[in-house]
């Protein structure tokens, strides 16, 4: 009797062998990412969202437009408000797909 459980056990493992499937990896792809900087002259009549507009659609890190333009202002040290002049050189960091 018990060899015979034993048997069918088995028989159902060996069926269970053959028709599993591994599990599909159906996670999105992350693609690797480098910060670049872009160096943009201040044109009279600008301000920084126009700037951050036009830069805005290269950004791949983040799509959050508050967060780009908050990194503009960080790496041009204008966190205490200050404006931004005419001729005035800023960077604009990105983040872009690697290559």
């Amino acid at each position: 009797m018990l060899l015979k459980i034993g048997k069918v056990i088995l028989a159902a493992m060996v069926v269970a062998t053959i028709f599993y499937e591994p599990p599909q990896d159906n996670r999105p792809k992350i693609k690797p990412l480098i910060r670049t900087e872009r160096v943009h002259i201040v044109k009279y009549g600008e301000h920084i969202f126009n700037i951050a507009d036009k830069y805005f659609p290269q950004q791949e890190g983040t799509k959050d437009y508050t967060r780009f333009v908050f990194s503009i202002k960080h790496e041009n040290g204008m966190l205490d408000g200050r404006k931004v002049t005419p001729g005035e050189r800023l960077i604009i960091p990105l983040m872009v797909e690697a290559k």
